[in-house]
Formats: structure tokens, sequence, C-alpha cells
């Protein structure tokens, strides 16, 4: 469903229906009030979150941003997003309506057979954030570039290994 402001019902009502949502975030304006809202719905329905970094494109045909500033925006971007999760996670698990009304213990992994649903860290490196692109038509993930870039220039090496050092501080 579209973020907009004027589609929450239609947001609220899809949540109910998902197993997991898609988070789409621009990547030249980053995270936004309606990301945040929508951030915090996913979290009170316990739906899993993945992140789409749209239009990348915009960093380097708009923004003209070299390359490490380039990262260094879109490592924001998921650093906002996990803030965000954690935060409204935190909200969610101390709320009485997290488990039926009972309060959940710290050191509690389930209550009456309901386990709080803990979202894992937003990361490239573990597959659950990916890049995209709409206008030029691509989108991907680091295992997914690190295998075409394997395919492509007939390497052969480990390119689940080689997806590792596409995001951080490694560089070559």
């Amino acid at each position: 469903a579209p973020g907009h402001g004027n589609f929450s019902d239609e947001v609220a009502a899809a949540f109910r229906l998902s197993d997991g949502c898609v988070l789409f975030v621009d990547a030249a304006e980053g995270v936004m009030m309606c990301t945040e809202r929508l951030i915090k719905h996913a979290i009170l329905e316990k739906l899993p979150i993945t992140l789409c970094i749209n239009k990348i494109d915009r960093l380097v045909l708009e923004l003209k941003l070299p390359p490490s500033d380039a990262y260094y925006k879109l490592k924001h971007i998921v650093d906002e997003v996990n803030a965000l999760i954690a935060r409204y996670t935190e909200e969610a698990t101390a709320s009485a309506n997290w488990a039926n009304g009972v309060e959940l213990p710290a050191d509690s992994e389930s209550i009456g057979g309901q386990r709080p649903y803990k979202q894992p860290v937003i990361s490239p490196l573990l597959g659950n954030c990916c890049f995209a692109s709409s206008y030029y038509r691509f989108c991907f993930t680091l295992k997914s570039f690190a295998k075409i870039y394997a395919q492509k220039y007939g390497l052969a090496f480990d390119y689940a290994q080689f997806a590792l050092k596409l995001w951080g501080d490694s560089y070559f």
C-alpha cells in the first residue's frame, strides 16, 4: 500500500492480512514521518520488515554524491530505520496489549503460548535490505550483486564471502 497519509486505512488493513512488509525509503529523502508511522504499525502487528532503499540513482545523478558520501547516506538510512524499530519494539513490548494484557517479564520467551516478535536488525549483510532504482529498473541485495559480478567476470570465488565485503569500511 502507498505510504501517503491518505492511505492509512488501507495500510492498516493490509498489515492485518500480510505475513511481512517491505518498507520502501527514498535514498535521497531518507526516513520521513510517514515511514516512522508505518514502522510503528508493522511492529504493533508483529510483522517482519524488509527494507528497500529505492531511487539510489538520485544519490549520484541529482545530489552528485561521491561514492563514500553515498555509502554514508545509505548507512544513515539503515541506522535510522533500526533505531525506529528498536524504539517501537521496546514500546510495544512494554504495552499491556502486546501479550493480551499480560505483563511480559524481561527474561520471558513466551507467555500463554504467545511469543513477542523481535525484529532482527536491518542490515544489507543479513539480506533483509535491498537497493533499487525503479526508474532504471534494477534491484539487488549484496549477495545478488556479488553473484552477478562473479558471473560477469568469470571469476571463481565464493560470492557469498565477497558480498560480506561490499558493505562497511572494506573497499578495493
